[in-house]
């Protein structure tokens, strides 16, 4: 028993008012006795006539009681009116009167309930709320009582809950001055009053046991005997056969939730919108839904589920075989033989799933075609995802498992991470983003480890990166053949310095494909890496140091490429110009430039091998060095410079320390000399097997410091001191007249 704190009543009116205060909602009838004789007793309530008279509440052994019955004399109870809106704002769109729409609205987070009052102060219609759409949206009953009787954008509304209050523990009457039954209930705005009435002494606790007897729910058993609503079918020690008498006690005693035991089917005889279906095990309850069934909102618990449901459905601890149009969220779920079919209307949500399927068998998700997103969380086991046309996302966590993309796979972005495998028969224009997966990505890197240091130098052991100047996209990530982003610049981005990153440059499926994009390096140790000849850059302008190719880094690699600027309108055009040290050329042409066809500044322990440098307007290779650098240990070899306006080959610098031409190397048909040896020049080595034909000007111009020339097995130098010396010896000979 208390006091209810802050109850007033109003004297003057007749029949008085009792005024219950906001927030209370729940009265008993003992509490509502201590108050008013606490009223009574005051210093105002002394001076009026009694408000009640109570009886009952005796003790009838056994925890038993008679039950309160309390007659209000000329007077009635109010619960205070609830004026303060529970939402209000503006309209954002127009229709007949049945919906609201506010874009900035939150009507879920700011709880509006099915029942609460909309009221349109621009036309002042009112309407009763039918369904909570959405947070930006409301469905309602038709708007009445207002000039319009529909929305248009700027009106203004309000929405009240109605707030349910009850009255509890006894009865509660009224009578007036004369006598006459009143009611005891003063309607007040936005509430709605709920009192318990009792009929004999102990009906109230009747109630309570029958009412706690459910468990919270109805029973529902097919091979049951028991029909009828009477009390006690559907309970669990007598449950109810079918599921219309089920409902209909539901209904009656307040329940939403039906607990099956065995099997049962859904029809669509009743509407079971909203209700809460609980098996007795996966493997105890199937339950069935008809494609008629009325299953919108509806959650299910601890049963096998197959047929068609409505969509925004719950599936938590059940087995599922075919289901049709799936949103909402399912849950602790094991997938069977079976394909769950997207509703294309919603998202959907499976939530620390596995499959239930052994050995090769899969289970199946049908996306739908279009219209729905799919997150999978925390998946174990195999799954098959089909059937997705639209751009909608899938983004799947792997906790461990195997994911399989069909070729119906299409369009959108698939995001697959974790541990496991993935499959990919995707087809069209769908992204698949899979580097986040363990397994796969662990494979490659070893792989990739291991080719990589078969390599004597220049190992990429760092990221790769995709570049697709045909089919990528630069909002891609890089990462895979089907990610490649579409510029070098991009990829270069991406790329890490002194990371041993490698740029693959993806080939064409039509064979030789042109690239005009230039080409510029300033992370070290990056590494660019094209399919063959094939691969054709043909810029048409020149980076602002005239080159088409530049790289400004050390330890930087360039193989399989042809680079042929034929289009190159520039007068000073280069074909690749580089500073720095461990450059690295390989399976490279570079044809048609202007001026140099490779420019080698500051370059130390250099690698040129496997090459073709023609028609350059100058020098088909020159190496030299800026002021305080030097350029040493540079290896020229297996490679084949033709028809250059210039020299083959001109050491040009003023530090150059052994140049060595080597193995497999043609100097032919330059302008002027074959290899030109500066005075800057100094201990440069030519292989035996280095080879001249048809240089203009000659073989070799050498100003430079002890060069050596293998061909003739020794320095230049003195192989012209011994010819000079030959030649004396034999002009003295034949001036002595000796043979």
């Amino acid at each position: 028993m208390a006091i209810i704190s802050g109850v007033t009543v109003d004297w003057s009116l007749s029949p008085r008012v009792i005024y219950i205060p906001e927030p209370v909602e729940e009265v008993t009838i003992e509490d509502l006795q201590d108050t008013l004789l606490d009223i009574e007793d005051s210093e105002e309530g002394i001076t009026f006539s009694k408000l009640r008279n109570t009886s009952g509440g005796e003790d009838l052994g056994g925890s038993v009681k008679v039950g309160w019955t309390m007659q209000l004399t000329n007077a009635q109870l109010a619960f205070e009116a609830r004026t303060t809106p529970d939402s209000s704002g503006q309209a954002t769109s127009s229709n007949s009167g049945i919906t609201l729409t506010d874009s900035s609205a939150n009507f879920i987070t700011e709880g509006i309930l099915t029942g609460a009052t909309v009221v349109n102060f621009t036309d002042m219609s009112v309407a009763c709320v039918s369904k909570v759409m959405s947070q930006t949206q409301l469905k309602h009953q038709q708007l009445e009582g207002g000039t319009n009787n529909d929305w248009t954008i700027g009106d203004y509304y309000r929405v009240y809950n109605e707030i349910q209050c009850d009255i509890l523990g006894g009865n509660l009457v009224a009578v007036d001055t004369s006598g006459n039954s009143i009611s005891p209930i003063l309607a007040t705005a936005f509430t709605q009053i709920l009192k318990t009435s009792s009929s004999s002494a102990t009906l109230q606790e009747l109630t309570s046991i029958q009412h706690s007897s459910f468990s919270g729910g109805v029973t529902v058993d097919t091979s049951s005997v028991y029909t009828g609503t009477g009390f006690p079918v559907g309970t669990s020690q007598k449950p109810v056969n079918n599921l219309i008498d089920a409902k209909a006690i539901a209904v009656e005693r307040g329940f939403n939730t039906f607990y099956i035991l065995g099997d049962i089917t859904i029809d669509g005889i009743t509407s079971y919108e909203g209700y809460s279906f609980v098996g007795d095990s996966q493997n105890k309850s199937t339950i069935t839904i008809n494609s008629s069934a009325n299953v919108l909102d509806c959650e299910f618990y601890d049963s096998t589920i197959t047929g068609t449901l409505d969509g925004n459905s719950v599936l938590k601890y059940c087995k599922t075989l075919n289901l049709n149009y799936i949103n909402g969220q399912i849950e602790n779920c094991t997938l069977g033989d079976g394909t769950i079919t997207l509703s294309g209307a919603g998202d959907a949500h499976f939530l620390d799933c596995k499959s239930g399927i052994a050995g090769t068998g899969i289970p199946v998700i049908d996306m739908g075609g279009s219209g729905s997103n799919l997150g999978v969380r925390n998946y174990n086991g195999g799954l098959k995802i089909i059937n997705k046309t639209g751009t909608d996302s899938v983004s799947v966590d792997l906790n461990s498992g195997r994911i399989v993309l069909d070729s119906t796979i299409t369009n959108g972005t698939i995001t697959v991470r974790g541990i496991g495998e993935l499959q990919d028969d995707s087809t069209g224009s769908v992204l698949v983003i899979s580097h986040y997966l363990t397994n796969p990505f662990s494979v490659r890197g070893a792989i990739l480890n291991l080719i990589e240091s078969l390599r004597p130098h220049h190992t990429g052991q760092g990221n790769i990166f995709y570049w697709d100047p045909v089919n990528g996209n630069d909002s891609w990530d890089g990462i895979s053949r089907k990610t490649a982003v579409y510029t070098f610049a991009q990829a270069h981005n991406l790329a890490t310095d002194y990371g041993h990153d490698i740029i693959y440059l993806v080939p064409s499926a039509t064979g030789v494909f042109y690239i005009t994009e230039n080409i510029q390096i300033t992370k070290n140790w990056l590494f660019l890496r094209g399919p063959g000849y094939n691969a054709r850059f043909r810029p048409t302008t020149v980076l602002a140091s005239k080159a088409a190719m530049e790289v400004n880094a050390e330890g930087i690699e360039i193989s399989g490429f042809h680079l042929d600027l034929v289009n190159c309108t520039d007068s000073d055009c280069i074909g690749i110009k580089k500073t720095g040290k461990y450059f690295h050329l390989k399976n490279v042409i570079v044809k048609n430039t202007a001026k140099q066809g490779i420019l080698s500044i500051n370059g130390h322990d250099e690698i040129m091998e496997d090459f073709t440098v023609a028609y350059c307007g100058t020098d088909g290779i020159e190496i030299t060095n800026t002021v305080g650098n030097e350029a040493e240990d540079i290896i020229i070899k297996d490679g084949h410079i033709d028809i250059c306006g210039g020299n083959g080959i001109n050491l040009s610098g003023t530090a150059i320390h052994e140049v060595i031409l080597k193995k497999g190397l043609l100097l032919h048909g330059s302008g002027q000399y074959g290899f030109k040896i500066g005075t800057g020049a100094e201990e440069t080595h030519i292989y035996p097997d280095v080879l001249f034909r048809d240089n203009v000007l000659g073989e070799i111009l050498d100003n430079g410091v002890s060069t050596f020339d293998n061909r003739y097995i020794g320095k230049i130098d003195d192989l012209h001191n011994n010819m000079v010396e030959k030649s004396k010896i034999l002009t003295v000979s034949k001036f002595l007249g000796l043979k």
